[in-house]
């Protein structure tokens, strides 16, 4: 299953488009299963200087924590967010981890500009560990 991402030129949503509340799904750093399901009012998205301060504690992280996105890209404020996104939690001091989803599962990854103008493909090998095939990272020179 391909992940779908807003081409680099579509315009993020202002707080005036999106429709509250707004439900994600909360999976640990690397974690594909098991997601915590938050509703986020539009209270919840005006009072936060960083979206990280509302969900940690709705979901019993400890505090400090960062989010990303399912494409590796930090999350701070409810403009990111559209219905039902997948973000991931972690400690404020950590590295974000790919999930793995499946044996064979493919990512492409489009937002992250490559000198041979391929998306990065990211391929599940194995789950546990997680571990991955990267293709069209590297250049035939390198």
């Amino acid at each position: 299953k391909e992940h779908k991402k807003k081409k680099s030129n579509d315009i993020a949503p202002s707080a005036i488009d999106i429709a509250y509340p707004i439900n994600i799904s909360v999976l640990y750093n690397g974690e594909s299963i098991n997601g915590l399901s938050v509703w986020l009012t539009k209270d919840d998205c005006d009072l936060l200087v960083d979206l990280s301060e509302v969900v940690c504690p709705l979901v019993n992280f400890q505090i400090p924590c960062k989010i990303y996105s399912s494409w590796g890209t930090r999350v701070a404020s409810c403009n990111e967010l559209s219905q039902n996104d997948v973000v991931y939690i972690m400690e404020e001091d950590s590295l974000f981890i790919w999930p793995s989803f499946s044996i064979g599962h493919v990512t492409y990854i489009k937002h992250i500009a490559m000198p041979t103008k391929e998306p990065i493909l990211i391929e599940t090998i194995n789950i546990h560990p997680n571990v991955f095939k990267l293709s069209n990272f590297f250049t035939n020179e390198e």
